[in-house]
Order: C-alpha cells, then structure tokens, then sequence
C-alpha cells in the first residue's frame, strides 16, 4: 500500500482536485488501457488498512499553522467529493496574506461508514 500511497498523492497534488478520473491521467504508473488506472485506485481507496487520518494529517498541518501563526485572517475554501461508501474527499485551499496553499484530500477525521 505505501508504494501505491506517494503516487497517488502526487497525482492529486498535482491536479488539484477529488476526481479520480482526473488522477489516472496523471498516475505515473504504465497499464495496458487508461481504464485499468482508474482500477488501480480504486483498490488502493478501498484497502481497510488506508487510514487517512494517519496519512494526510501531517499535510493540513503545516499550511494551517503557517496561517495561523502570522494572526492574519485565514480563508478556507472547500469542496467535497464522495468516493464510494468509504470515502469523502475534502479539498481545502488555505489563503491568507496575498497567499494561498491548495492541499488536499484532507482526512483529518475519519468515520467508518457512509460517505
């Protein structure tokens, strides 16, 4: 799973956005069909030992306390995007001081159950 977790990240990084769709595209990972990418993350998201607030945690720290640290008032934007029945993505954009910083999927609260 770890293997599979960085490019994953990276895929969202760089696109920006809860849609899986988008992330094949992006996944550095060589498949036979564009389909088959699609299918790779989907069983990365469905493995029961993906625990996303271990993982993404770390990641929504550093932005928020560089925001907060300055006492400047700090804009967040959100978007939510369910995957499945365990998955709902956040992205969150963190804007403050001419600034901003786009992370996400923020997992900082996890729930077993409906997305």
């Amino acid at each position: 799973m770890v293997k599979k977790l960085a490019p994953t990240i990276a895929a969202v990084m760089q696109t920006q956005t809860a849609n899986t769709a988008q992330w094949a595209t992006v996944l550095p990972i060589k498949t036979e069909r564009a389909d088959m990418r699609l299918q790779w993350i989907a069983r990365l998201l469905a493995n029961p030992l993906l625990d996303s607030r271990m993982i993404l945690e770390p990641l929504a720290r550093h932005p928020l306390s560089e925001a907060a640290r300055h006492g400047q008032v700090v804009v967040l934007s959100m978007d939510q995007t369910d995957l499945g029945d365990r998955f709902a993505i956040l992205m969150v954009s963190v804007g403050y001081d001419n600034d901003s910083f786009i992370f996400g999927p923020q997992g900082c609260h996890s729930q077993i159950g409906a997305a």
